[in-house]
């Protein structure tokens, strides 16, 4: 389902620099979808709602770690959810941000693939979803 929701000019152009926005005649203050932010911009665009509106937290230090699949070094983490929550604790799920391999945190904040059950309860889980088409879309653009 779709829903249609302002977006500030930082935004916009951030987002859909080649694109031209149309623009509301008479705009009024309201809060910009993507940032929070106040906005008179009078742009609007689509965002679908079956996709949870995520935040993402501030970065963790943690042990350094490598990949499992690709063996990129992480020694960070972040929080992406709809309510910022802290630190990483074992058991939470996290995703490279380089190749897109979803593992979990150890006892000691290292690695670990997941188990049988935890691939189960994450399958379709739509913060991961989000998570790899955004990453996705990140590494395509580093690219050209």
């Amino acid at each position: 389902m779709f829903k249609t929701v302002p977006i500030c000019d930082e935004c916009w152009n951030k987002h859909w620099p080649r694109r031209r926005p149309f623009r509301l005649k008479h705009p009024t203050k309201e809060v910009c979808d993507l940032c929070d932010r106040e906005t008179r911009s009078g742009i609007y665009g689509r965002r679908d709602t079956s996709i949870p509106k995520l935040k993402m937290g501030e970065d963790h230090d943690m042990p350094p770690s490598a990949c499992l699949a690709c063996g990129d070094q992480m020694d960070s983490a972040n929080c992406v959810d709809e309510n910022i929550d802290d630190a990483p604790s074992p058991g939470d799920i996290t995703v490279c941000l380089h190749c897109g391999h979803v593992m979990a945190f150890d006892d000691e904040l290292k690695l670990r693939e997941l188990n049988a059950q935890e691939a189960y309860e994450i399958a379709g889980d739509k913060r991961i979803l989000a998570i790899q088409a955004t990453r996705a879309k990140v590494m395509k653009e580093h690219k050209t």
